[in-house]
């Protein structure tokens, strides 16, 4: 009786070692991967209430230029949300023009409180700069006495 041969001349395949590293391989990249897309997400997040902020400020800046309702138009930001409103101040018991929820993680500093005056459009408090930051990165918005809204 003959016994088989353990050779493995002429025999296709990989070994342990060559498959292994392989694996190693794609989990690295695929970690790298996972790491750069959570970072991303993060400051699109970030980005994307920068945006609805920014919008929020030019939509209360054109209804003061509008003159709507005769009264000044502003952006109140609080923990949880950005309000539009009309009016000289913001009173959390009137009627909000509009309330749009925004990261719950996010800090904001800075101005809290933008109005525009009714005609002109120019920000009642002069000169302000708002920033707004979450995990390490942050974007400012800056509004001028003239109501140039930059970011």
């Amino acid at each position: 009786m003959k016994l088989p041969s353990i050779s493995t001349a002429g025999r296709a395949g990989f070994t342990l070692i060559e498959v292994l590293f392989v694996i190693g391989f794609f989990l690295t990249i695929a970690t790298w991967g996972t790491l750069a897309s959570v970072k991303h997400l993060q400051q699109a997040t970030l980005l994307s209430d920068r945006d609805t902020l920014v919008t929020l400020l030019w939509d209360a800046r054109v209804r003061a230029l509008a003159n709507l309702s005769e009264a000044p138009h502003g952006v109140h930001i609080t923990d949880t949300a950005f309000i539009s409103f009309s009016g000289d101040v913001f009173d959390p018991r009137e009627t909000p023009e509009s309330i749009v929820s925004h990261e719950h993680s996010l800090s904001v500093t800075g101005a809290r409180t933008i109005i525009f005056e009714p005609i002109t459009g120019n920000a009642q408090e002069g000169s302000s700069t708002t920033t707004i930051s979450k995990d390490h990165e942050e974007a400012s918005i800056e509004v001028n006495a003239l109501g140039r809204i930059a970011w």
